[in-house]
């Protein structure tokens, strides 16, 4: 029982045993339909067959005398006739179609008058079969042969022969029983066995691409290949569904490598935090201690460097931390711009002032270059514009050697103005150039790690200006230097 419940609720059998409901109710339609013009052309074929009987009898003895219409001699007449043909049932009617005479049992005419339209429409030679009142079965329309009695001036009534009678019916019933049956169920087994076939071979060429997506969507494992994609087409919509789930599992496959090379990352970027912090306090906590045991016996000089050792470490983590607290902000969308217009070269010029004292104890020039004139103003947030060049500055200085130079410079374009950190330093190698901005991203190269950093600065940098719908880009060369650019909208 369970293999047919099974069958029952999938959709190879429900589209089965659809199509076999489709096929029967068709089967049946055809087969009415059959039969019944089958019995149409039978019909038309008796009643041409014996057209001619009811004006046979007529003209086979003068049916009118001087008195009228002598209703003995054509009932007599008529009688004959059903004797050599039993499946012949004559009646005699008048003008109206009322019944005159006949030689059957009365009381199974249950007619006193047939409908004498149906008569004068054979008599006028309309397309067979013409169905006519039958006496005998009210309920029914039968075919017959008509035929008028009537003489040179006056017509008296009509021969109304119904062809095929009660015997002729109960004759074709019997023979058909016999035959009708047996075929029947031959072809009601062929018809069967046709319909299962035909239903079961199509709902297999239907249902087989989702039974091979179904397995291939069970076996699919996360981090896999694929499905295998067949050639586009955009009518079939099995193939367009698969394409669909090739679409879901290539986002998948890219999120959990997305989120792999992310928990990697993470992990790092906590190693290396807490390496980072472990330093300065290491460093910090080695000047406190060191200040509390010579407390008495250091002099005062050598007190104020262990303090200033101790302040130094303290500022390191302050900014680590500060810088970890901005960067969570900005990715959960917590910190919003608050744009006013403001000159971006007076900007500029005082964060070269705020940098210059770390340029000149490293050795390194740092100049600007101003358009002409020198104005230059646009619309942002100048608190968090002046974050990023602070971010951009400093890193250009801390990692171009004594003697090198760090320039600032302003350009106008269409829509706004495009600033530029350009350095004379180390440069990035192009294998870590496209992950700086990356947020958690710590350089795998120790010779380049300390332009890098943790990479908070720049992570910081990136998401500052997306809030702000604009772009960084970054151009540099190993051992020649490194050029960061943005741009900001025109006030």
């Amino acid at each position: 029982m369970r293999p047919v419940n099974t069958f029952i609720h999938s959709l190879y059998g429900q589209i089965t045993l659809l199509f076999l409901l489709i096929i029967a109710v068709l089967g049946s339609v055809l087969i009415s339909l059959s039969q019944n013009m089958a019995r149409q052309g039978e019909l038309a074929a008796l009643q041409g067959i014996n057209r001619s009987t009811a004006m046979y009898i007529t003209q086979q003895e003068p049916l009118i005398d001087a008195g009228g219409l002598h209703e003995q001699r054509l009932t007599e007449l008529a009688g004959r006739a059903m004797v050599i043909n039993p499946a012949l049932e004559i009646y005699v009617t008048d003008t109206h179609g009322r019944i005159l005479a006949h030689r059957l049992d009365p009381a199974k005419v249950q007619l006193k008058r047939i409908d004498i339209s149906a008569v004068e429409a054979f008599l006028s030679g309309a397309g067979l079969p013409v169905l006519g009142d039958d006496p005998q079965r009210p309920q029914q329309k039968t075919v017959f042969s008509a035929s008028p009695i009537e003489d040179a001036e006056q017509r008296f009534g009509y021969v109304y022969a119904v062809v095929g009678g009660q015997v002729y019916n109960a004759m074709k019933q019997e023979a058909r029983n016999q035959s009708d049956q047996q075929l029947f169920l031959l072809l009601a087994a062929a018809a069967i066995a046709g319909a299962l076939l035909i239903a079961a071979v199509l709902a297999f060429i239907l249902t087989r691409p989702l039974a091979r997506l179904r397995d291939d969507l069970r076996d699919y494992q996360p981090g896999e290949q694929s499905l295998l994609r067949y050639g586009p087409d955009q009518t079939h919509e099995i193939r367009q569904l698969r394409h669909s789930f090739c679409d879901l599992q290539d986002t998948v496959a890219r999120q959990l490598n997305a989120i792999q090379q992310l928990d990697q990352t993470r992990r790092e970027l906590i190693a290396n935090v807490s390496h980072d912090l472990r330093t300065p306090l290491a460093a910090l906590q080695g000047a406190l201690e060191l200040t509390l045991i010579k407390a008495g016996s250091d002099s005062h000089e050598q007190q104020l460097n262990n303090v200033r050792s101790a302040y130094k470490q303290g500022q390191r983590l302050t900014r680590l931390v500060s810088d970890l607290f901005d960067l969570a902000t900005l990715e959960s969308g917590g910190l919003k711009p608050e744009p006013e217009r403001f000159s971006l070269s007076e900007l500029l010029q005082d964060c070269s002032q705020d940098m210059s004292q770390l340029a000149s104890q490293r050795g390194v020039t740092l100049s600007l270059a101003l358009p002409d004139p020198v104005d230059a103003f646009v619309v942002a947030d100048i608190g968090m514009i002046q974050r990023v060049l602070e971010n951009l500055i400093s890193n250009a200085v801390r990692h171009t050697p004594a003697g090198g130079k760090v320039t600032l410079g302003i350009e106008q374009t269409e829509n706004g103005s495009r600033v530029a950190v350009a350095d004379t330093g180390t440069g990035i190698s192009s294998a870590e150039l496209p992950h700086i901005f990356d947020r958690f991203y710590q350089s795998k190269d120790t010779h380049h790690s300390s332009q890098i950093g943790s990479g908070l600065g720049l992570a910081i940098v990136k998401r500052i200006l997306a809030i702000h719908n604009s772009d960084i880009s970054v151009r540099s060369e190993l051992n020649r230097g490194t050029c960061f650019e943005f741009e900001l909208g025109r006030a």
